[in-house]
């Protein structure tokens, strides 16, 4: 799939292109391209499987893309993980830079977004310091010009449904946040999960008070919603279970009332489920 998309990118003669790494990136097949600069984001606890047990190790993954003499961008300075990206920087060569505050109006919701917001603007000032007005306009329009989709994304208002694709403890942390800060009501959480996730890390997060609505996806790495309420069970969340996500919104709606609100997340495949 990694040549299919720079094949197509080639073809198309596209002045940019945008790579993610698929998981970590020491590994990853992002690393056969030269780029013009990197950037890495928050580290939080995922796929520890493959990438190892804590964030240290795991940012020692995530500096596997850091190339030699090419400008690294790390959004997140912390004791435990900066160490990391200063010797692999040095090691190889490559210019390092913090991201700084930038505090940039945008049409991204959600409070988590300011710290991708700032990497994300840290990158532009480095490549295109006398554009700045411009590329900071662009901010304010992220969701009009790309589609911008699934992240503390509303979709419906009276009750309000808001849907996030966060899927681990580290996004949890600020969903929950989010979510008591906006919420006038009582919440209502419908959660799906891929069962290779850690879901005791999350649902550990969440209130006790509110509704859950656990729910399958229809792609083959579900984890069943029986399997997901009864890790919920632990902590002392309650609610019905539902073969499919719509069921499960369709639920929440109508035991929502006006000042309520209903957040759909867990995973990529929930949101993805959604008919909309």
């Amino acid at each position: 799939t990694m040549m299919l998309a720079m094949s197509w990118f080639e073809d198309q003669q596209v002045d940019w292109i945008i790579l993610e790494t698929g998981m970590g990136g020491r590994l990853d097949a992002t690393n056969i391209c030269s780029p013009e600069i990197c950037l890495i984001t928050n580290i939080g606890l995922d796929h520890q499987q493959f990438l190892g047990d804590d964030r240290r190790t795991i940012a020692n993954e995530k500096a596997g893309i850091i190339k030699p003499g090419i400008p690294v961008v790390v959004v997140e300075k912390d004791a435990e993980t900066k160490n990391v990206f200063i010797d692999a920087s040095s090691a190889k060569g490559a210019p390092l830079f913090w991201a700084n505050s930038y505090d940039l109006p945008s049409d991204l919701k959600g409070s988590y977004q300011k710290h991708n917001i700032n990497g994300a603007a840290a990158v532009f000032d480095l490549l295109f310091p006398e554009s700045q007005s411009l590329w900071s306009l662009g901010f304010t329009r992220v969701r009009e010009n790309t589609g911008f989709f699934g992240r503390w994304t509303p979709i419906c208002e009276s009750p309000r449904v808001v849907v996030d694709t966060g899927h681990n403890s580290a996004a949890f942390s600020f969903l929950v946040k989010q979510a008591a800060e906006e919420c006038r009501g009582r919440q209502h959480w419908v959660l799906g999960a891929a069962a290779d996730k850690d879901m005791g890390t999350v649902l550990q997060l969440l209130p006790k008070e509110a509704s859950y609505y656990w729910t399958a996806t229809s792609n083959n790495r579900t984890l069943s919603a029986e399997a997901l309420s009864d890790i919920g069970s632990k902590f002392e969340l309650n609610g019905a279970q539902y073969d499919n996500v719509n069921s499960a919104l369709e639920a929440a709606k109508i035991a929502a009332e006006v000042d309520d609100l209903i957040i759909v997340a867990g995973s990529n495949f929930v949101v993805a489920d959604l008919q909309l």
